[in-house]
């Protein structure tokens, strides 16, 4: 249970999906020791060995369609169980057994994500990248593929998307400093932080964010946005400076606009996609 007692603190997602995600971990904490017992039976069910999660993609031929759904987080775990979505340790594993298997001619990304943690996207999306010498990969959205969907969609070699209402783009890095000081107050509770070291608590979530907490997170926030902006560039095989003025500031993009942007390469009928793959493969 300790593992979900702190949220995930970077993320690359829409920002409207983590005031969901923290209103739902906040009810969460406030529902501690209050007939949660189902909750922790079922969370503890989640620590399982991956190999026993089902595969997450379809075969049309000799196509895989991996599907890239929701929230992404790092593992199968408490925190995946609360909020659903996709999960990087089962990506991964299937990504992998599909690169290997040679009945497998393209690999096609089925992406409807607004984003998610950072912890293990960046992996995933340099899995990905180094793949497209093995078979092709193309990604494709027929709703949503933001932040950290972006990223990984920006992995593979060709970016679709199939009408003027799938929403691209948002990429960036996202950090929430979650005070849950009024909460313990609620709950009777006082947390004192001992610590050594200037910068150990300097960011607590037991209290107010100071002045300096708040430029110690902008610090990691920036030093993470600027590696997914070198990703970016060196996926799309552009400069750091286009990526910046252009494709990285956060910016939501619609339909088309993500084709000006040079995040999207086209827009196709997924039954178009797949009659173009079966013609070059």
């Amino acid at each position: 249970m300790d593992k979900i007692l702190t949220m995930p603190s970077l993320w690359a997602i829409l920002p409207e999906e983590i005031a969901y995600t923290q209103q739902v971990f906040v009810s969460y904490l406030k529902n501690l020791g209050k007939g949660t017992d189902q909750l922790v039976q079922k969370a503890s069910m989640l620590d399982i060995d991956i190999r026993k999660i089902p595969a997450g993609f379809i075969m049309d031929g000799d196509i895989a369609i991996m599907q890239v759904e929701g929230t992404i987080t790092p593992k199968a775990d408490l925190f995946s169980f609360l909020f659903g979505g996709s999960t990087i340790d089962v990506m991964t594993r299937d990504f992998k057994a599909l690169v290997a298997d040679d009945s497998v001619k393209a690999i096609v990304l089925d992406i409807d994500s607004p984003g998610g943690v950072v912890n293990g996207g960046f992996e995933f999306a340099e899995l990905i990248f180094e793949a497209r010498s093995a078979k092709p990969i193309v990604a494709i959205s027929g709703t949503i593929m933001a932040s950290m969907a972006m990223l990984i969609a920006l992995a593979a070699e060709d970016v679709v998307i199939t009408s003027e209402s799938v929403v691209s783009g948002s990429l960036g890095i996202l950090l929430n400093h979650v005070d849950i000081s009024g909460l313990q107050k609620e709950m009777g509770v006082k947390t004192t932080s001992i610590t050594a070291g200037k910068f150990k608590a300097i960011s607590s979530p037991f209290e107010p964010l100071s002045k300096e907490g708040r430029e110690d997170l902008q610090r990691q926030v920036d030093h993470v946005n600027e590696a997914m902006v070198n990703m970016v560039a060196r996926f799309k095989g552009v400069s750091v400076e286009t990526v910046n003025s252009e494709m990285g500031d956060g910016k939501t993009f619609l339909g088309s606009e993500g084709i000006k942007a040079g995040l999207v390469d086209r827009i196709m009928e997924p039954v178009e996609l797949i009659e173009r793959i079966n013609a070059s493969v």
